[in-house]
């Protein structure tokens, strides 16, 4: 069984109506320790919560990992779907102006060019896939 069987409200209607939506956030600790943590309310009610340490990370880098994650979880929701269900909404907001920054308008990034690189290839494919919209907040 995967992340998303069981698609939608289970009464055998079309889910496309509304949003996804989905929070990611990092943080890093005092003693170099960081985080990241994602939430993404999918069509149908179905609401999936991930958080996990990262090890030694700057701040920006577990608000990347957080993004990352999201993007993942967004493209798991996407493969499970019935195939003739057409493009949703995504609405995203994170609290990372710089990670914003990169992805959307091209700003240069000091996180790890690994971690950057493999977030900003997925935000590409998850907006090939959905009517993508990130928002700072």
């Amino acid at each position: 069984m995967g992340e998303w069987d069981g698609y939608g409200d289970g009464t055998g209607e079309g889910t496309n109506v509304g949003s996804m939506v989905g929070f990611s956030d990092g943080s890093r600790l005092k003693d170099g320790n960081a985080g990241a943590g994602y939430t993404l309310r999918a069509l149908g009610g179905k609401t999936v919560r991930r958080a996990g340490p990262l090890g030694i990370a700057d701040n920006n880098e577990a608000e990347m990992a957080a993004l990352k994650g999201l993007f993942n979880l967004l493209l798991l929701w996407d493969r499970a779907k019935p195939a003739t269900e057409p493009r949703c909404k995504a609405l995203i907001f994170s609290d990372s102006a710089g990670c914003i920054g990169y992805l959307v308008l091209g700003w240069k990034t000091a996180v790890n060019k690994k971690l950057a690189r493999e977030t900003r290839k997925l935000f590409h494919l998850a907006r090939k896939k959905f009517h993508l919209r990130l928002y700072w907040i």
